[in-house]
């Protein structure tokens, strides 16, 4: 099975998966999140961008990670490849900053999503996080995030997105808490994964 785990930053993600991975080696093999291939954050392009060109040259950017991520995900000798983050992420994205920048390339990005269905996981399971928790945890950590990855407009729309993933693609996508403790919900998603 093929399993994207999706939220917002800080939500805990990458730990989760790192854990699954940790406790169960033959089960879960995790393809870490698109910053990894990347070689760190600066070599991101620009977010928000400013252009249709620019978000369009961006999500190619993505896609070209994805598919190396693809690729590792095939190597994996286990039951269950985990994805910290999916290719949907890449349309959340998208959808969550066209208000605040009027670039809108959304139509393009789902196509290209639409034409690589090879590449969905069988299941999104996101890590719901409340604004004044992500606050909290930025704090807490002395991070540096970029602010519009905090605005509470921003997030709403990105999990906006992800809940619509299931009408549009059909692909199946669950919600689980990420406020509590990590062991509760590592527990809860293990719930959700093995009912």
């Amino acid at each position: 099975m093929r399993i994207g785990i999706e939220g917002p930053s800080f939500a805990g993600k990458t730990t989760l998966c790192e854990e699954l991975a940790r406790q169960f080696p033959r089960h879960y093999g995790v393809v870490p999140e698109y910053v990894t291939y990347a070689g760190g954050e600066t070599k991101f392009p620009a977010f928000p961008p400013t252009t249709n060109e620019a978000a369009l040259a961006a999500f190619h950017f993505f896609m070209q990670i994805e598919e190396r991520r693809q690729s590792d995900a095939a190597s994996k000798p286990t039951d269950h490849v985990i994805f910290d983050r999916s290719l949907f992420t890449l349309a959340a994205y998208e959808y969550a900053v066209s208000p605040k920048t009027g670039v809108d390339v959304l139509s393009e990005v789902e196509k290209a999503i639409e034409q690589r269905r090879s590449w969905w996981p069988n299941i999104i399971v996101v890590l719901e996080l409340s604004p004044a928790e992500i606050t909290r945890r930025v704090v807490s950590t002395k991070s540096t995030q970029a602010p519009l990855f905090l605005e509470e407009a921003f997030n709403i729309r990105f999990g906006y997105y992800l809940r619509g993933v299931k009408s549009r693609f059909g692909v199946n996508v669950q919600f689980i808490s990420a406020e509590k403790n990590p062991d509760q919900t590592r527990e809860a998603l293990l719930r959700v994964l093995d009912p």
